[in-house]
């Protein structure tokens, strides 16, 4: 039998507007046209959200966030899992970075359901078993965190008019916010302070498979230049990640 192949998973997470989108597909652009020439011979695999295998399902998830919120979440979860997996087997890269991963899906949607009074208990229990359930290698060990204001988010969901997004509920972008804030800046201190930590639960950050302390990048400029800039950030920061922590990855 082969031996299991190490993957490092970095995920884009960030808002409902934040700005990933733009910026993931800027990343994928740059990578194919050897803008980032420091990222060896073997460029990492950069990975859209799948949002088109749910998206049918957000108009009604937002007119009303009470009706089977498990099995939206469950959906996402199932479908960022198999789309990362497929893409791991069909290539031989050993760096994927993705926009958005699993850990939101429970971290941050789902607890912010949770904390809403719009999920039991109990389903986001059931969420956090399935999340557990996923083999870690199509988890990210590396966060990347798009931060932008929910001001600046509800003016570029106006302005994309996507399906279903004309009913988004402005405080449901800044309790979003608010969520990503703290499980950042969480994943920071767990991160910097070496605590050991049991294997996670419910209720718990999935620090264990964070490795790195997050990046933080700003993005409430528009415009190409700050894009390519945030791009640059980004390949800079995972090239550094490579050559300090990850050399056995590259030679796989």
């Amino acid at each position: 039998m082969e031996p299991k192949r190490k993957i490092l998973v970095i995920s884009l997470e960030g808002n409902i507007g934040s700005g990933k989108s733009t910026i993931i597909d800027k990343l994928r652009e740059n990578n194919n046209n050897g803008v980032y020439p420091f990222m060896c011979t073997r460029p990492p695999l950069i990975l859209s959200e799948p949002v088109d295998q749910w998206e049918d399902e957000l108009p009604e998830f937002y007119k009303d966030r009470t009706k089977s919120p498990r099995s939206l979440q469950e959906k996402i979860m199932f479908a960022i899992i198999r789309y990362v997996k497929e893409n791991v087997e069909s290539t031989k890269t050993s760096v994927i970075i993705t926009e958005r991963s699993v850990l939101s899906s429970q971290y941050i949607f789902a607890k912010n359901l949770l904390q809403n009074g719009e999920m039991v208990k109990e389903d986001y229990d059931l969420l956090a078993d399935l999340l557990n359930s996923f083999d870690n290698m199509y988890k990210p060990s590396v966060i990347v965190y798009i931060r932008t204001s929910p001001e600046k988010c509800l003016e570029r969901i106006r302005t994309r008019s996507r399906n279903g997004e004309q009913d988004i509920d402005p405080q449901y972008i800044a309790n979003l916010h608010e969520i990503h804030e703290q499980w950042i800046l969480s994943m920071a201190e767990e991160v910097s302070n070496h605590i050991p930590l049991l294997p996670t639960s419910s209720e718990s950050y999935p620090f264990l498979r964070i490795s790195n302390t997050p990046l933080v990048l700003d993005n409430n400029n528009d415009g190409i230049e700050s894009t390519e800039a945030i791009c640059y950030s980004i390949m800079s920061y995972v090239a550094n990640l490579i050559i300090e922590d990850y050399n056995d990855y590259m030679n796989l």
